[in-house]
C-alpha cells in the first residue's frame, strides 16, 4: 500500500493511469484476436497466436539495446504507437476480409507488449526508491495483470456484443475503437509525462 503514495509525484500518476487504461483493449487481444482468425478462416487460430509470442521472444533480445539508446518515454510511446498500429491492422483485416493484416497485428504484438511492460519494469527500477522497489512492482502487476485485464474483460466483452454481428461482421469497428481508446493513452502520455532525460 506504500506504493500508492507515488500517485503524488506526476510521472508515477500518468504512468499508471496509462498503464492502467493500455490494459483494458490489450485483454480484447487475448479473447478475440482467435475468434476473429477463425472467422477469417484459420483451421488452427491457436497455432498460429504463437507468432505472438515468437516476436515476443525477439523483443526481449532486442529491447535492452533499444533502452541504453533511448529515452523511457520513447520507448513507451514506441509500443502504444506500434499498439494503434496493430489494432488499425486487425481492424482493417475485419474490413476487407484479409486475414494477413490480422496476422500481420498479432506478429506485432510482441514488439507491443515488451517494449512497454518490460520498459515499465526497468522505468520503476530505475525511478523508484530502494524500499519501495518491490511495492512499485506489485502495483504494476495489480495494475496491468489485475486491474486493468478484468476492466478490460468486461468492456470488451460487451464492445464485441455490441460491435460483432452473429454472421461475423462488426470486427472493423470493434478494432478501431480499441485503437482509439490506445490513441488515447498515447496522447496522455505524451503530453503529460514528463521524465528525466537521456542518461
Amino acid at each position: 500500500l506504500d506504493a500508492f503514495r507515488l500517485m503524488k509525484e506526476r510521472d508515477y500518476l500518468v504512468f499508471f493511469v496509462v498503464t492502467a487504461l493500455f490494459s483494458v483493449p490489450l485483454s480484447a487481444f487475448y479473447m478475440y484476436a482467435p475468434e476473429m482468425l477463425k472467422v477469417l478462416g484459420d483451421r488452427h487460430s491457436t497455432a498460429t497466436m504463437t507468432i505472438a509470442q515468437l516476436t515476443e521472444i525477439a523483443a526481449m533480445l532486442l529491447v535492452g539495446s533499444v533502452m541504453m539508446r533511448f529515452r523511457v518515454k520513447t520507448v513507451l510511446l514506441w509500443a502504444l504507437g506500434l499498439s494503434v498500429l496493430r489494432f488499425g491492422m486487425s481492424a482493417y483485416a475485419g474490413g476487407s476480409g484479409s486475414i494477413n493484416w490480422h496476422i500481420g497485428g498479432i506478429a506485432l504484438h510482441g514488439m507491443c507488449y515488451t517494449f512497454f511492460f518490460i520498459t515499465a519494469q526497468v522505468f520503476l527500477d530505475r525511478r523508484v526508491d530502494p524500499g519501495l522497489k518491490g511495492q512499485a512492482q506489485g502495483l504494476l502487476g495489480l495494475v496491468s495483470g489485475g486491474l486493468g485485464p478484468l476492466a478490460g474483460a468486461v468492456i470488451c466483452g460487451w464492445l464485441r456484443n455490441q460491435c460483432v454481428t452473429a454472421d461475423g461482421r462488426g470486427w472493423m469497428e470493434f478494432w478501431v475503437i480499441l485503437a482509439a481508446m490506445i490513441g488515447l493513452c498515447l496522447a496522455i502520455f505524451a503530453v503529460f509525462y514528463r521524465g528525466l532525460g537521456k542518461r
